[in-house]
């Protein structure tokens, strides 16, 4: 049962201020040829694109304490 896994950083900007050249903070994982991105936001979606990427098989969200403040 070997499968293979792939991480991506699509974004590694955490915080409330936005960084020059940095996206909020997102990754993308391909396990055994399927595609899953965690904490898709715009940026998310924005750098797959231009990556090149596929769509996802599933997106799967997540919210920290920031983002339920708002």
């Amino acid at each position: 049962m070997n499968k293979k896994v792939s991480l991506t950083i699509l974004g590694s900007c955490s915080g409330t201020e936005p960084m020059p050249g940095r996206h909020h903070a997102s990754w993308a994982m391909d396990y055994d040829g399927r595609l899953y991105w965690f904490d898709a936001g715009e940026s998310c979606s924005h750098t797959a694109h231009v990556a090149g990427m596929d769509l996802p098989s599933k997106v799967l969200l997540a919210f920290d304490g920031m983002s339920m403040a708002l």
